[in-house]
This record gives C-alpha cells, structure tokens and sequence, in this order.
C-alpha cells in the first residue's frame, strides 16, 4: 500500500505540473490573441489614415487643378469681350462709313 500512496502522490505531482503548465500556455495563447488584435487594429487604423491623406492629397490637386481652370476661363472670357467689342465697334464703324456713302 505504501508503494500506491508514493505513485498517487507522484501523478498528483504530474497532474499539479501539468494544470500548471496548461494554465500558463492559455495565459501565454490569450496574450498572444490579445497582441494580434491590437496589431489589427493599430495597422487597420493606419491604412484609414494613409487613404485619408492620399484622399486629401488628391483633393488638393484637383483644388489646384480647378484654380486653374477657372483662372484660364476668365482670361478667356475677357479675350472673348475685347474680341467682341472690337467687332462691334468695326460693325458700327462700317455703318458710319456706309452712312456716309449714302
């Protein structure tokens, strides 16, 4: 009997190790899933944030782009009045002149 007493005593020391050794492979495994969700969502949130600076960047230089435009519009639309003007002022010239010829 006292040789079965040693064993239990020896498995319960083995079963006591064991729990133990398990207890700190799940605390080791939650940390770990702990750390790769934070890793998720830290690199989640830079991608947002890098398309975000790449979406404000692209509106910046459509910004520019339609400044531009805008700025060779009205330079075309006072072209288009000076060239208008003159042409009116050639037709009423040419009026005068056929007036004259009458």
């Amino acid at each position: 009997m006292g040789n079965s007493s040693s064993s239990d005593g020896e498995l319960r020391r083995q079963i006591s190790s064991l729990s133990s050794a398990l207890n700190q492979t799940q605390a080791a495994v939650t940390k770990a899933q702990q750390d790769t969700e934070r890793v998720r969502v830290e690199a989640t949130r830079e991608r947002e944030e890098a398309a975000k600076r790449h979406k404000q960047q692209m509106i910046q230089s459509l910004t520019q782009q339609l400044t531009t435009l805008q700025a060779q519009a009205e330079d075309k639309t006072r072209e288009y009045d000076t060239f208008h003007q003159q042409l009116l002022d050639l037709q009423n010239q040419i009026a005068e002149e056929e007036k004259t010829l009458a």
